[in-house]
């Protein structure tokens, strides 16, 4: 039997208003984590706490997290079928059961979605379950919308900001890295013409030590206009 799916995507909605403390608490803990999906799931504060629902889930480079551990797959379909439907306001969606027994997953009909990273398939989803009390309103309020939407720019900016240091980071191991090779690099140049040249052997050596010199020191040049955040 298909599940419906009804997804409400709140992509194209101004945040206003303050956010909820329990929002700030979340987005200094966000800004501080390592694991961004490990902490928009987490068992004490998550998106969940922050919206009328019954369970939530985030996707993010194909990878998915749920406050209750059990939506992760569901949550990586719909990232996959809302890729094209971001202008849209509402998606009905069929989900096949391919003869399968009924699974949890199977009882939410109801979904709060928007996308936070285009470029990583980053996605939130609140869930709401047939027949529950929060399923029982009508559709999700414009309070649900506004904080997903605030949510969405605070995750724009802390991946933004995570890029930016990921960027620097690469950078200066780059920098480190080029200059680290220089100094073996000269020491082998140099010990290369102090070969005896008669001896064919060290002929054939010097020439193949050259070589491996050269392509080395063009990796040193592309490690260089990498540090100076370039593409070679």
């Amino acid at each position: 039997m298909a599940q419906a799916i009804q997804v409400t995507l709140a992509n194209g909605v101004l945040a206003h208003g303050t956010a909820s403390e329990q929002h700030k608490q979340m987005v200094r803990r966000l800004r501080q984590a390592d694991n961004l999906l490990a902490a928009l799931t987490a068992s004490d504060l998550n998106i969940a706490s922050l919206v009328s629902c019954e369970a939530a889930a985030v996707t993010r480079n194909g990878e998915a997290a749920s406050t209750g551990g059990e939506l992760d797959y569901l949550a990586l379909q719909l990232a996959e079928n809302l890729d094209d439907a971001e202008d849209q306001d509402q998606v009905g969606i069929q989900r096949e059961a391919d003869g399968r027994a009924a699974r949890e997953e199977d009882t939410y009909c109801n979904v709060l979605a928007v996308r936070f990273s285009p470029s990583e398939r980053g996605w939130l989803f609140w869930f709401r379950k047939q027949g529950a009390a929060s399923a029982k309103q009508p559709g999700w309020t414009e309070a649900d919308i506004v904080t997903a939407q605030r949510l969405r720019i605070d995750l724009l900016e802390i991946c933004l900001a995570q890029a930016t240091e990921w960027r620097q980071a690469h950078t200066q191991a780059a920098r480190r890295l080029a200059h680290d090779l220089s100094t073996p690099l000269q020491t082998l140049d140099m010990s290369s013409s102090m070969l005896k040249v008669e001896d064919e052997r060290n002929i054939d050596l010097q020439r193949h030590i050259l070589d491996a010199v050269a392509q080395l020191r063009q990796r040193v040049e592309q490690l260089r206009q990498l540090g100076r955040g370039k593409l070679p």
